[in-house]
C-alpha cells in the first residue's frame, strides 16, 4: 500500500506532466459542478413556487391524478 506522501508525489508529478490536460480539466470540473448546483437550485425554486401557487388557490379545488389505462380492470 502506498504511503500518503508517495501518493501525493505521484499525483503532483502526473499533473505536472500533463499541464494542458490538467488546465482543461479544471474548468470542466468547475463548470460541471456549477451546472449541477444551478439545476438543483432551480428545481427547488420551482417546487416552492408551485407549492405557493397551489396554496394560494385555497382548499376548494379538485386534484386530478393521471393513471395508465387498464383495459383488463373488471369491477
Amino acid at each position: 500500500m502506498l504511503k500518503v506522501r508517495h501518493a501525493i508525489r505521484i499525483s503532483l508529478g502526473s499533473i505536472e506532466g500533463a499541464k494542458l490536460r490538467s488546465a482543461l480539466t479544471t474548468p470542466g470540473i468547475i463548470i460541471g459542478i456549477a451546472a449541477v448546483v444551478a439545476n438543483v437550485s432551480l428545481g427547488e425554486s420551482f417546487k416552492v413556487l408551485f407549492e405557493e401557487e397551489i396554496n394560494a388557490q385555497g382548499s376548494n379545488f379538485i386534484i386530478i391524478y393521471s393513471q395508465e389505462p387498464n383495459i383488463y380492470y373488471t369491477n
